[in-house]
């Protein structure tokens, strides 16, 4: 026990230890004048009380204190009053709110804190462990429940703070099946725990919304679970819209998720994409081994579960068209190119520039779009000929009118390069401008391959017969890993294109887009039709051939009866027998 020297009590005043040990707990709890300090201080800092008065029961069954892991106090240091949160699992982010919220309901008079878990079990979990911390706080921190307070199946109501003095607060803890949450309400502080998985998150986010308080804190948080209302909520927050600011967990920014002991046939197991994320993120061998085990039990749902980037986590859930782990190894190189230029706002982003003496040949594969707000995008990739390298991307909402515009700029940009426009829809509008404004001649004209005769039409057309054909060339292009791509927002877009039903029909996954897709799989059909030949070295001319040359200058060329008379012998030396033979 430690001894209640002048010393220890100064330091405990001063805030010196920051956790405290057990025997300077009691020491607090068996002096008044040092309960005094110690309510203000926790009043003060939340981490302070938290790790200090807040106990859980551990994974091993054991009471301890709430000691914050790297993940917790990461989040709690770039919070805001509005936040959304995409983890993997079992990061301890619903236990931080929990806790969060009841020291407010202990110290921030009239405050009403509210925890919406996805389902009952839950929700029973959340309540019971504030009704464990609450048993657990000594005495003088501990709010006083009184007559019209309680604590219950739903909650905590305090009336007052352990002096007497008036608190009024509530802390409730319910299920997303309450569709009418927020009717009547007044809420300081929202959370919205596994919200991917809430039945009907449109409505209860609505009511919700309407009963937050000026100044209140609303957080949504959750593993992800497919393309619903989670998800479009965090593609806002990640392209700077709406009103939640993003937060994304790892797997490994948990320290715990590593087995204890590696042998080296363990490290032979490890699939390239596994070794390429240790190499990416620095992981030990340990982190990477728990890992294969779980990619091994989980299969494709460890990417949903145990996501290491915001896009893996949101990965097709159904029947993905292309290779999903090529994918994820080709997107984590492209992160790693840096492009050479990007304009426009990052609309147009260039990785490699033209270069005359490269005698490089591009082509422009283009999907079209209305350009309309919260509609789909116009994108163009442009690919070497050769090697089918993707070297430059424009993404954007246009009308088509500036589309082609904006076409025919980049194409020049690359020594007039053959464009290949989706015809269907608004590409025709892109088309006519091109030809009859434009005037943009190299365009790609399209024929059905069992049709080898009649007049081919201008412009890709993408039907029933076009669109598995060039589909399938950009999986096995994928799946052969031999062509590089630059892009990781064309790898994220692959990874959610998926069969739509059994007769192998294609398409964006619901929620997402496929306007990269199309556009790099015609590009790269249209490079197969037009496929690349190495361009052959002039030779040096001959004389006669430099003779004829300056006869050409001179306007001779067509004058046969009258080369001898032109002819210069110092100019064309040895060559006067041939020009002889012209003149007879």
């Amino acid at each position: 026990m430690v001894k209640a020297t002048k010393e220890v009590i100064q330091k405990i005043v001063d805030g010196f230890y920051d956790n405290y040990d057990d025997d300077i707990r009691k020491l607090i709890c068996s002096d008044k004048v040092l309960q005094q300090y110690e309510y203000k201080r926790s009043w003060d800092d939340m981490i302070h009380f938290l790790e200090n008065w807040f106990y859980i029961v551990n994974k091993r069954g054991k009471t301890v204190r709430l000691i914050l892991n790297d993940t917790q106090r990461k989040y709690l240091k770039n919070r805001s009053r509005r936040d959304i949160i995409l983890k993997a699992r079992k990061q301890g982010i619903s236990t931080l709110k929990c806790a969060e919220y009841f020291y407010e309901t202990c110290f921030r008079e009239n405050s009403r804190s509210t925890v919406l878990a996805h389902d009952l079990r839950t929700a029973g979990e959340l309540l019971g462990k504030i009704h464990f911390a609450y048993d657990h706080l000594p005495t003088f921190l501990r709010p006083i429940v009184g007559e019209s307070g309680r604590k219950n199946r739903t909650g905590l109501t305090f009336t007052s703070r352990p002096d007497g003095s008036p608190l009024n607060t509530t802390y409730n803890i319910g299920t997303a099946g309450n569709k009418e949450l927020g009717r009547g309400w007044d809420i300081d502080n929202l959370h919205l725990s596994e919200y991917a998985f809430y039945d009907a998150p449109e409505a209860i986010i609505k009511g919700a919304m309407e009963a937050m308080r000026i100044g209140g804190n609303v957080s949504i948080e959750s593993t992800a679970n497919g393309f619903n209302d989670f998800h479009r909520i965090w593609d806002e927050a990640q392209s700077g819209y709406g009103q939640f600011k993003p937060h994304f967990f790892a797997w490994f920014d948990d320290p715990t998720d590593m087995v204890e002991h590696v042998s080296p046939e363990e490290l032979e197991q490890l699939t390239p994409l596994e070794l390429e994320t240790q190499k990416t993120y620095k992981l030990t061998d340990n982190q990477i081994v728990w890992y294969h085990y779980k990619a091994r039990d989980l299969r494709e749902n460890v990417r949903q579960e145990f996501p290491d980037t915001p896009e893996s986590a949101f990965i097709a859930s159904g029947s993905p068209v292309f290779d999903v782990d090529k994918l994820q190894l080709l997107k984590k190189k492209a992160e790693a190119v840096t492009p050479v230029l990007t304009e426009d706002s990052g609309q147009l982003v260039i990785w490699h520039k033209y270069d005359t003496s490269e005698n490089k040949r591009y082509i422009i594969g283009a999907d079209t779009s209305q350009g309309v707000p919260n509609g789909d995008f116009s994108h163009a990739t442009v690919i070497d000929n050769e090697t089918y390298e993707d070297v430059a991307a424009l993404h954007g909402l246009w009308t088509p009118n500036v589309f082609a515009k904006k076409l025919a700029a980049l194409a020049l940009r690359y020594g007039n390069a053959l464009i290949a426009v989706e015809r269907n829809n608004h590409g025709h509008s892109v088309l006519n401008t091109l030809i009859n404004t434009l005037h943009y001649g190299n365009l790609f004209y399209y024929r059905d391959y069992d049709t080898p005769v009649g007049r081919p039409t201008v412009g890709f057309h993408v039907n029933v017969k076009s669109k598995p054909q060039i589909i399938d060339l950009l999986a096995n292009i994928i799946i052969d890993g031999s062509t590089k791509f630059n892009d990781p927002h064309f790898c994220s877009e692959a990874m959610t294109y998926v069969y739509t039903d059994a007769k192998g029909h294609t398409s964006a996954q619901v929620g997402t887009h496929d306007d990269r897709v199309m556009a790099m799989a015609i590009a790269m059909r249209v490079a197969e039709l037009h496929p690349y030949t190495t361009p052959v070295e002039k030779p040096e001319p001959t004389k006669w051939e430099m003779m004829i040359e300056q006869l050409k200058k001179r306007g001779m060329e067509g004058s046969r009866d009258r080369l001898p008379y032109y002819y210069d012998a110092d100019e064309f030396g040895d060559v006067l027998e041939p020009i002889g033979g012209l003149a007879e």
